[in-house]
């Protein structure tokens, strides 16, 4: 609310700078607006009640396909009452800008489906505040259909092109291919290591020209009011296939200026029709004629290919020799880049131990605190905690821990404690950190989103790394290259997990339980898989379980080999029942050979038993874990109970529910993982350690921190995953994957 009203007062102020400009453009009835586009002049219409296309264009003389071309937007909204269009103008020197029309400076944008303000003003090249000051009617939201003002010329720094690094390609080679230097490739992409850089690496090229096509390719930039629909037919392509061929694009929210690579068209090669052998599965068919997958599924439309049989004809399509056809990158394997180079390991006390200023950013609440203790005054019972500032107090505690340990090592730091509750704050403590001329050099925090960009910026324009560690900010992540995530991204969890639980599945039995739940995340997490064996050519079995007759799951069972029995619900309570009745049937055939398969989320309910995980030997998958026959962990949990008489645990101790209320801490051990591998690797290798995080080894307490690049020019998320390994002889065991 403080920020609207102060986007408020300050349209209200700009109000008479702006009122020549806005009464000629709003206000007056009988001013007529015109825009020139892409050297096209169009008059703007407002739609009035009950008008569609044919009598919008009957009216203007122009005919419907005109319309639409001159508003393709329309194709996706239709027309509604109110919405400003472009007429296109076929007689120019008819307009009297002297009189009765007015020439517009702006041009119009109609607000589509998902659109927000934020989205519209950074497609546009202009602050949000200066969007609703040529929009003020938007400052409580955009509706879909709305027709919104936009400037007509953007200025922008830099044009980038998405390129994938084939084999053997080095940056010098690419840099004279684009008309580059390596310095400018470099600086475009933080990250990586220019002078390693390793095949499929997605990198962007600074361009300031760039030729309308070459052999392969057109390249478009986009402009005002261009969709992917108007581009696909402009040169008759599929929509699906730009998309494809351009995987950083949103296809909702193109950019002014931004590029787009196009295929030419090549004439195809005729189609093999390959007549299946024995034991020949679409994927190992796919990878005999180096095809993609997807487009042997494409070719193949009227064919389960899941389920192909000897002597079945199965159509390979086939692609232009010349040209290789590069396939969309799957949106949660991100750049794998080498962010390694070979400088020399930094060596920090032959530097002279200088100190490590590092700056935590959380809502501590001490203003609410203090104004609780001037109200109460001598009744007034200070806390430890208040129910909001819990989890940043214990987070607090664990970094604390951490950095004691390091400082007994004879590291030097500096820690700076930043109370910061909303955006304001952040502005206020950044301001601060400038006015003090000592940069941080990490930044841990802030914990809310609003407060994210502030500190983004400054992180991107100061080069000092930030962890967020409780929020999620994916838009800035893909921009600034300091931005480290350490907080899951549920959809990448996902897929990361569905990959590790398949790689049980090679060989085996697979048996995917598939009447647990319906639910959208558990739907998500089941097509994972299923997607990923189908790649690799595992048919898994679909058992629907029931209760009532348990033994008919002894006939999906094999004797001869070892059983996988994927769990991908996270629902306890009916799926909790089902793991129990397995475990029962089983005794039914003594010796058989199987294991349970699931995620994280199985850790902390209590419906189930751990005997049954034992007895099903079972692997769960999960993104925090705590080893207790770990020596180190052990120590830490020690330390953190005789200096704050709690007990830590992980987000959730083995099959045991956590309450707000309890006396648990949740985030202790979260803060100390975070300290010990940040400050650890800043100690280890200087500077520029973030570029070399993964490289740095802790022996974490709860979590397994391993961090991937969105993209070669931005930031990382965690997508690190421990595995705890229930056995039939009662050992439990935790291993961390990478």
């Amino acid at each position: 609310m403080i920020m609207i009203q102060h986007i408020l007062d300050w349209v209200q102020s700009k109000r008479n700078t702006l009122a020549v400009a806005l009464c000629a453009l709003c206000t007056s009835a009988f001013a007529q607006e015109y825009v020139t586009e892409n050297g096209v002049t169009y008059k703007i219409y407002t739609v009035q009640q009950s008008e569609g296309p044919w009598r919008v264009s009957y009216n203007h003389g122009i005919t419907q396909e005109e319309l639409f071309s001159a508003n393709p937007e329309l194709r996706e909204t239709g027309l509604m009452e109110g919405m400003r269009v472009r007429i296109p103008v076929k007689d120019v020197s008819s307009i009297n800008t002297s009189s009765s029309a007015t020439s517009s400076p702006y041009a119009f944008y109609t607000v589509k489906q998902e659109d927000n303000a934020t989205q519209i003003s950074k497609r546009y090249g202009i602050s949000l505040t200066d969007f609703y000051a040529l929009n003020p009617e938007c400052i409580n939201g955009v509706k879909i259909g709305q027709v919104v003002k936009v400037p007509t010329t953007i200025v922008t720094t830099a044009q980038y092109l998405t390129y994938k690094v084939q084999f053997g390609e080095t940056a010098t080679k690419i840099a004279k291919r684009f008309g580059v230097t390596t310095q400018d490739i470099q600086n475009a992409n933080p990250v990586v290591n220019v002078n390693a850089l390793q095949a499929e690496t997605l990198i962007r090229i600074p361009l300031s020209t760039l030729p309308a096509e070459d052999e392969y390719f057109y390249y478009h930039r986009i402009a005002a009011g261009e969709v992917l629909l108007s581009l696909s037919q402009k040169y008759d392509v599929l929509v699906e296939k730009i998309i494809e061929r351009n995987p950083d694009i949103d296809p909702r929210s193109l950019s002014i200026g931004q590029i787009v690579v196009i295929d030419k068209k090549f004439e195809k090669k005729q189609d093999i029709m390959h007549e299946v052998e024995r034991k020949e599965t679409a994927w190992s068919i796919s990878t005999k004629y180096g095809v993609k997958y997807d487009d042997l599924v494409a070719a193949n439309p009227d064919i389960d290919l899941s389920s192909i049989k000897k002597g079945m004809m199965v159509r390979v399509p086939q692609f232009p020799a010349n040209r290789e056809a590069v396939p969309a990158t799957d949106t949660y394997i991100v750049s794998n880049a080498s962010a390694v180079d070979s400088t020399e390991l930094y060596d920090y006390k032959k530097l002279g131990s200088p100190v490590i200023n590092v700056a935590l950013m959380l809502p501590f609440d001490a203003d609410l605190e203090m104004r609780q203790m001037n109200e109460q005054g001598a009744n007034y019972e200070k806390s430890k905690y208040t129910f909001r500032t819990k989890p940043y107090i214990e987070f607090y505690e664990g970094v604390k821990l951490a950095l004691d340990t390091l400082a007994s090592q004879g590291v030097r730091i500096k820690l700076n404690v930043m109370d910061v509750t909303n955006r304001l704050d952040a502005q206020n403590k950044l301001q601060s950190i400038k006015n003090s001329g000592v940069k941080p050099d990490l930044i841990i925090g802030p914990a809310h989103s609003d407060e994210i960009h502030d500190v983004a910026l400054y992180a991107r324009d100061n080069k000092v790394p930030v962890v967020l560690p409780f929020v999620q900010s994916d838009s800035l992540l893909t921009e600034v290259p300091y931005l480290f995530q350490a907080s899951n991204v549920d959809t990448i969890t996902t897929k990361v997990i569905s990959h590790r639980m398949v790689e049980y599945c090679e060989g085996k039995n697979v048996i995917i339980l598939s009447n647990i739940s319906r639910t959208k995340s558990d739907i998500f997490r089941l097509r994972c898989v299923q997607d990923l064996c189908k790649q690799k050519g595992i048919e898994p079995v679909l058992h629907i379980f029931d209760t009532h007759e348990p033994h008919k799951f002894l006939d999906v069972i094999s004797p001869d080999k070892e059983n996988v029995l994927l769990l991908t619900s996270n629902e306890e309570a009916k799926a909790g029942s089902i793991l129990s009745a397995i475990a029962n049937v089983l005794d039914q055939k003594p010796g058989v050979n199987i294991r349970l398969v699931c995620t994280g989320d199985w850790l902390r309910y209590e419906s189930v038993k751990v005997e049954v995980y034992h007895k099903l030997n079972t692997v769960i998958f999960s993104t925090y874990a705590l080893d207790y026959s770990d020596l180190n962990t052990l120590r830490v949990l020690s330390k953190y109970r005789n200096q704050y008489f709690a007990e830590p645990v992980a987000f959730s101790p083995y099959f045991e529910k956590i309450r707000n209320q309890s006396g648990f801490s949740r985030y202790a051990l979260w803060g100390y993982d975070i300290a010990s591998l940040f400050v650890g690797a800043r100690v280890q290798y200087g500077p520029d350690f973030f570029r070399r995080i993964n490289d740095y080894k802790v022996n974490y307490t709860q979590s397994n921190f391993h961090f991937s690049h969105v993209t070669s020019w931005g930031g990382a998320v965690n997508t690190g995953v421990r595995t705890i390994e229930f056995s039939q002889n009662g050992k439990i065991s935790v291993t961390d994957l990478y």
